[in-house]
């Protein structure tokens, strides 16, 4: 969620400080710099992660999505931790 919108997206890189991820349409400046929640899961019968985090760069018109950003995590809580790491290494 970004700015009060849902914004679809797909994860291309994904690790316990941040992850890599295409996105449906262009962020925008505005909205880099506030807070972003992020909702990471690999289908409906498996836990999601879900963390707050900051947009590093964004870049447009790449790798077939309207863009690509760099996302980092933070105050991400043991359990997430746990979370997430399962699903980095999923493939």
């Amino acid at each position: 969620m970004i700015g009060g919108r849902n914004l679809g997206g797909r994860l291309i890189n994904l690790s316990l400080e941040g992850a890599k991820i295409g996105m449906s349409e262009p962020i925008g400046r505005s909205d880099k710099t506030g807070d972003l929640r992020i909702r990471i899961e690999r289908g409906e019968s498996e836990r999601a992660a879900v963390v707050h985090a900051t947009v590093v760069w964004e870049r447009p018109n790449e790798e077939g999505f309207s863009s690509v950003v760099g996302v980092r995590f933070s105050d991400v809580s043991a359990e997430m931790k746990r979370v997430i790491s399962a699903l980095s290494l999923w493939e």
